[in-house]
Order: structure tokens, then C-alpha cells, then sequence
């Protein structure tokens, strides 16, 4: 494989490919093509996002190849060669990537490389880093990987749940809230983050514990076509009913019969008494646990390395 130079350049804080698999992934997808390592002084390939400023094509002798990601609604002023975001149809320098997309552990057996986290090596002087491809993906303490191969199909066999409901944010977003009180004044709902907390203590693993409760609100930040993040595939993967509410393309990257979908009700008031009734008849709950997460097992990443290698391409073919 021919050797790849990657940089990052203003990526959400704490980016570390050799501990989460969001901040992994984009090394995975390139490795299907390249030997990738990193370098920022004379990279082939510039990922950046919307956590600073967009790099500069004055910034580098050897024009490499920009690579714009966002993951959140906020758009990326730049003159990249190729877009990766949330939003459908935008166009032949764009590629959708959802952020759910992101969160998996890509585990595909036909894949030219598997899936691994990184150690990250000093080697050299300078900015330049090389990978370490000995160490596979960590399961510590904290967030638990979410491989595809391990995501259920349906959730069956599961034992009857009798904890109703989870609450899991940060941000103060009107449309939670709302929702949050109205089913918190019929029965408790958990909340385990730092927004209306009254657990006294904050979830470290949604993977992990929300399997514990019939129900997870998962409202989503921004009511848009095509975003679709980690908070509906979290509960799905772990056997807890999401109560969503969300961009339309919620029910096509994943299987519209295993959540609650919020935008089929009237109001809100209506969502509440389809919760409630879900609530109070197991049949109504485990039909919705015995759906599979996808309609289909997704393929995705796996077009994403030709785009780029295509792009790379073409570069160089203008470049000689």
C-alpha cells in the first residue's frame, strides 16, 4: 500500500485516534487504501473541521488534498475538495457521513484492513507522528465500543425491564426539556447527565447501562433532514426503546419500527400517552425491542476510501 500523510487540523478538543473510535475513524477508512501516517508538515491529505479556523492552501508547498468534516449543523466556510456532513444530495464534492457513522466499530470481515485503535508513536522530530498498528481497541472504564457485528438484530431474549426511562445530556435544548417534565409527571425518568440531573451521579457508558431501561429519550439538537447521530443508535444497540425525535432520515439509516418516532404524533401530549401505553403492555414494548436495529446491516464506510483515493487521483494527475 502506498504510504498516506494525514494531518488534522481543527477537530472537536482532546481528538485522540488511539483511544475513541470518533476520533479513530477516519485513519480506519484511509487505511482500506494507504499506510497511513502522520504528518503535518507536507500532508497528502488535510481533515479538518469547525472547532478553529480552516486551513490555508498558502500553508502548504505540496497542495494536499482538503477534506472537510462536520458532523453538527454548524456549516464549514472553506474551499475543500471534498465535504463530508449529515446533509443528503448536496452535490459531487460531497459525501454524507452522519455522525452515528462514526461511533461503530467497523468490524467487517471483508475489509482490507480491520478495525483497530492506534497507539500513537513519537517518531522524530517536529509534528511527525508514525502509527503503531500492535495495539487493538481499549475497553476501558469509560465509553464501550459499539461493534457492528455485535449489534442485535432484535433483542428477543432480553428479560422484562422494569426501570421506565433515561435522560442522558449537556445541553439545555427547549424540546428535551418539555419532554423530560411531561414523562417525568407520569413516572421518574433517570436523568444521568448534567442537564436536570437527580441521580446524583453522571452515566459514564450509554452502551453499556442503557440496556437497563425500557425507554431512552433521544432528542436530537437540531430538527434537520439528514442529522442523525450516536443518540438514537446507543439505545438501539443496547436493547432500551429510543423516544426520538430527529431528522427525517432517522428511518432510513436505521429501522423506523424500533423507536419511537416523535414527529408522527400530533403534539407531544400525544407522544406521552403512545409512551405511557408502551410502558403498560410488554407486547406493545418487546415488539419494538424485537425489530432490528438496521433494515439492513450498513455498509458504510466502505464506498468512502474509493471517493477520497478517486480525489487523491485526481489531484495528482492535475498536479503533474
Amino acid at each position: 500500500m502506498r504510504t498516506l500523510k494525514l494531518s488534522y487540523r481543527s477537530m472537536w478538543p482532546g481528538l485522540d485516534p488511539s483511544r475513541m473510535p470518533q476520533d479513530y475513524f477516519f485513519e480506519f477508512v484511509l487505511s482500506q487504501r494507504f499506510e497511513v501516517v502522520y504528518q503535518d508538515r507536507d500532508p497528502d491529505v488535510v481533515i479538518f473541521s469547525g472547532f478553529g479556523p480552516p486551513p490555508r492552501r498558502s500553508e502548504y508547498a505540496n497542495r494536499p488534498l482538503f477534506i472537510a468534516y462536520s458532523g453538527e449543523p454548524a456549516e464549514i466556510q472553506s474551499d475543500a475538495d471534498l465535504y463530508l456532513d449529515f446533509h443528503p444530495d448536496r452535490g459531487e464534492n460531497h459525501f454524507r457521513l452522519p455522525l452515528w457513522a462514526l461511533y461503530i466499530q467497523w468490524d467487517l470481515p471483508r475489509l482490507a484492513r480491520p478495525y483497530r485503535l492506534a497507539g500513537l508513536a513519537e517518531a522524530g522530530q517536529g509534528s511527525h507522528h508514525a502509527i503503531e498498528r500492535t495495539a487493538r481497541l481499549r475497553t476501558p472504564s469509560g465509553p464501550s465500543p459499539l461493534l457492528l457485528s455485535q449489534i442485535p438484530e432484535g433483542h428477543t431474549s432480553l428479560q422484562p425491564k422494569t426501570t421506565f426511562c433515561n435522560f442522558t445530556y449537556r445541553n439545555p435544548q427547549a424540546r428535551r426539556i418539555e419532554i423530560f417534565h411531561k414523562l417525568d409527571a407520569y413516572r421518574r425518568v433517570e436523568s444521568t447527565g448534567p442537564l436536570l440531573n437527580n441521580m446524583g451521579y453522571r452515566m459514564i457508558s450509554k452502551s453499556r447501562v442503557l440496556g437497563a431501561y425500557k425507554l431512552t429519550i433521544a432528542f436530537e439538537n437540531t430538527l434537520a433532514p439528514g442529522y442523525v447521530t450516536e443518540r438514537l443508535l446507543e439505545p438501539l444497540s443496547g436493547g432500551s426503546v429510543p423516544i426520538h425525535h430527529g431528522g427525517a432520515m432517522a428511518s432510513e439509516d436505521f429501522n423506523g419500527g424500533a423507536f419511537i418516532d416523535a414527529s408522527r404524533f400530533r403534539d407531544y401530549d400525544e407522544l406521552v400517552d403512545h409512551v405511557i401505553a408502551v410502558d403498560q403492555d410488554m407486547g406493545r414494548h418487546s415488539a419494538y425491542l424485537s425489530q432490528p436495529v438496521f433494515k439492513q446491516m450498513p455498509n458504510d464506510p466502505e464506498p468512502l476510501p474509493e471517493v477520497i483515493h478517486a480525489r487523491l487521483a485526481e489531484k495528482n494527475k492535475d498536479m503533474s
